[in-house]
């Protein structure tokens, strides 16, 4: 086996570090777009369940719940808008 010396075996650690550091990040990257895709489809779940217009404040309930996951944590809701059923009026989602 070869011996290295000291400043050797840092220069190795110093690019190891960042190999480590790059694959983290990468990593992170990867978890995020998961996270994301998690939230898509319990949107889509909920919004494939809907079968009348009274459904429609269920979806907006995991909107709100997976947009705040992922820091939107000032949206407000118009719930007397969704709660007031106006005859006539279809919400398109």
């Amino acid at each position: 086996m070869k011996k290295l010396t000291k400043e050797a075996l840092m220069l190795q650690n110093g690019k190891l570090e960042k190999k480590l550091k790059k694959a983290s990040a990468a990593l992170k990257k990867l978890e995020k777009n998961q996270e994301l895709e998690d939230s898509l489809e319990r949107l889509r779940a909920q919004a494939m369940s809907l079968r009348k217009q009274d459904d429609s404040s269920g979806i907006c309930e995991v909107l709100f719940t997976e947009l705040r996951k992922f820091g939107f944590a000032d949206l407000r809701k118009y719930p007397d808008h969704y709660q007031q059923r106006r005859p006539g009026v279809i919400l398109k989602l």
